[in-house]
């Protein structure tokens, strides 16, 4: 795709702070009233707002995404803050996986400088270990999301190549702080309340997270830079390495915010998530949500990140 439509469209579809307060505020108000419900003791209440609740949950994923690449309100701080916010819904440190993420954005396409998919890249597991985390998927348990959301806390107070100031250490500590106190604080203030309140849905993000975070950039065949110079791909070649799934229309923008779009979102990072559903674009590898649940669940770990068949073996050769 042509540079000059890539950077129209990011002019075209731009972040807005009126548009932001009145999705911000709605999700808001949506939450108050399912977790208000979900401390009724009657399970016929409770029920349906927990699961209702663990809906929402994407929607502030979302939320805290479009935050991450400060592409949810026009204004930088109204974006930390909120991000913020939804940082306590999703139990995630918000400047930690911003900082994260936006490296991800940038070496997408490099197995060996996206620190993504680094680890796994770099140092595979081994055949023991594959025979774990594949008994942890056959399951359903989250290894996946648990190991990422965990890294996040670990790496948020200490430094390297990517928190690599102090002011960014200091942001990421804060931030792991400031939702590892508020929950603490809960905890001591409302006891078992939060857990009636939150335990089930969590457990359903996280469960739903292994499968649609995995989707993003699994049975691909990353490049490596053998230790050499190498420049970030362009968004416009990131489709390559990148995958969107799809439910429903009306799923995709009003229960994931878009979030799902991920393949577009890699060609437009810097547009909101309330815009996307706009962008007239299919991603090579896009597939429903139903078909990469049954392609993912048909294979092992190994082939999921390591594959002998990668779904991209046509693509591109990399300059």
């Amino acid at each position: 795709m042509k540079t000059n439509k890539l950077n129209s469209l990011n002019r075209t579809h731009k972040a807005s702070n009126l548009r932001g307060l009145i999705s911000f505020v709605s999700i808001s108000i949506f939450t108050a009233i399912t977790l208000y419900l979900s401390s009724s003791n009657q399970f016929w209440i409770w029920l349906p707002s927990q699961l209702t609740y663990s809906l929402l949950l994407w929607a502030w994923f979302s939320i805290f995404h479009s935050c991450g690449h400060q592409a949810y309100f026009k204004n930088s701080y109204i974006n930390a803050f909120v991000g913020l916010v939804a940082s306590l819904l999703v139990i995630a440190p918000f400047y930690a996986w911003k900082y994260y993420h936006s490296a991800h954005h940038k070496w997408t396409g490099w197995g060996d400088k996206d620190p993504s998919i680094k680890d796994f890249s770099e140092k595979p597991l081994s055949p023991s270990l594959i025979k774990l985390v594949d008994l942890c998927r056959m399951v359903f348990f989250p290894v996946f999301t648990i190991f990422n959301s965990t890294g996040l806390f670990l790496k948020s107070f200490r430094m390297d190549e990517t928190i690599n100031t102090r002011k960014k250490l200091l942001q990421c500590s804060l931030s792991s702080a400031f939702v590892m106190i508020t929950y603490t604080v809960l905890f001591i203030c409302f006891g078992t309340l939060i857990l009636k309140l939150i335990l089930l849905p969590f457990c359903i993000m996280l469960i739903t997270s292994d499968l649609a975070f995995i989707s993003q950039h699994a049975l691909f065949e990353f490049e490596h830079s053998a230790g050499k110079e190498i420049l970030p791909l362009p968004t416009s070649k990131q489709d390559a390495y990148t995958r969107s799934f799809r439910v429903h229309p009306l799923i995709d923008r009003w229960v994931f915010l878009n979030f799902n779009l991920h393949g577009v979102h890699h060609l437009y990072p810097n547009v909101p998530h309330y815009h996307l559903h706009k962008i007239d674009f299919t991603g090579t590898h896009e597939m429903s949500l139903f078909t990469w649940i049954k392609t993912a669940r048909s294979v092992s770990c190994k082939e999921l990140f390591w594959p002998e068949n990668p779904h991209n073996k046509n693509r591109n050769q990399v300059p």
